[in-house]
């Protein structure tokens, strides 16, 4: 995950899920070990039960369940990688995350593993005691967050320069040579990227202070009604690319957030999304608008938020679409003050 995090611009879950199923193991006691002993009776409230009867961890319980955020020096750059077919396991799970960041090419071998995902995450050994032989049991079942992948197949590279008897006898690296070869032509910029949006700390600095006060609508899934709580906002002065906030809600006390705006060095990234649009309203109020992936209701997603600044204003909308649908706005915060 922290190699991950320094080559990913953008905020992103690492998997789509991890999924297991129960069995009886009474019969098994004192045979069966891992190297977590709290996975042999989980705590229920750690999964999310299915119609199929498998059950699915909730999101943060294990580091790979999580979003992955780029670190302050994360390389957005083109990268190039090479692959062979000692890649297996963890590290196609790698590889099939980067082979869908933008402007990457693979070069290689096809890799084993499985570019989907794995199907096991944690082993269980089961040691017979008649023979002492010890069955490795694999516990998850895991779908990698990839944009694409060749069902029982590790990752196919984009560029195939295999390793032959002949290169390895006279000591030659073919995909080595390849990344160099392709390394040592200039980039053009393109274009496009020339032309995003970008922003700086100081257009939030008009919300810094305290009297905010509003509301907060949002979407309540499963009954697909829509609620409206009272809520206020205190946020700190600016410091470097950063800006700390809270919100307050009052009765709610215990529902009281923290939370904090981050800009990447080129002013492209808010909170590790993309700024994809940059203008000014009807009412003078500037407006970002950032896109992403995430997750929402447990389920990835790809998530937009559109923040109004001015000295009076200050309004954040969340909108949502899971995949295969469209955009729905989630909740919004609007303060005045």
């Amino acid at each position: 995950m922290g190699l991950v995090a320094n080559l990913v611009s953008t905020q992103r879950p690492f998997m789509r899920e991890l999924r297991v199923a129960t069995l009886d193991h009474t019969p098994w006691e004192g045979m069966l070990d891992t190297w977590n002993k709290a996975a042999i009776n989980p705590d229920l409230r750690g999964f999310i039960a299915n119609d199929d009867g498998t059950y699915t961890l909730r999101d943060g319980i294990m580091e790979d369940t999580g979003l992955i955020q780029p670190t302050d020096v994360a390389f957005d750059g083109r990268l190039l990688i090479l692959t062979s077919n000692n890649n297996s396991s963890g590290s196609t799970n790698i590889l099939a995350h980067l082979a869908s960041r933008p402007n990457t090419v693979t070069i290689g071998e096809q890799t084993g593993g499985s570019a989907e995902g794995p199907t096991a995450g944690m082993i269980f050994f089961l040691t017979l005691p008649e023979s002492g032989v010890t069955a490795r049991i694999p516990m998850f079942r895991q779908w990698n967050n990839t944009d694409s992948f060749e069902e029982g197949l590790g990752v196919t590279p984009d560029i195939s320069a295999p390793m032959t008897v002949a290169a390895f006898q006279a000591r030659r690296d073919p995909a080595l040579e390849r990344a160099k070869a392709m390394a040592a032509k200039s980039i053009a910029l393109n274009q496009e990227q020339a032309q995003t949006p970008v922003a700086s700390i100081a257009d939030f600095a008009p919300i810094a202070g305290e009297d905010w006060t509003g509301e907060l609508e949002y979407l309540n899934y499963g009954r697909e009604d829509r609620s409206t709580i009272p809520v206020r906002m205190i946020a700190k002065e600016p410091a470097k690319r950063a800006m700390a906030y809270g919100f307050i809600y009052p009765g709610e006390e215990d529902k009281n957030a923290r939370d904090r705006l981050k800009l990447s060095r080129d002013g492209r990234l808010i909170n590790g999304m993309t700024l994809v649009d940059r203008y000014t309203d009807g009412d003078g109020a500037l407006v970002l608008v950032t896109e992403g992936q995430g997750r929402d209701d447990n389920r990835p997603a790809d998530i937009r938020l559109t923040y109004a600044i001015s000295a009076v204003r200050f309004e954040v909308r969340k909108d949502v679409r899971f995949k295969g649908g469209q955009f729905f706005n989630r909740n919004e915060y609007r303060l005045t003050r």
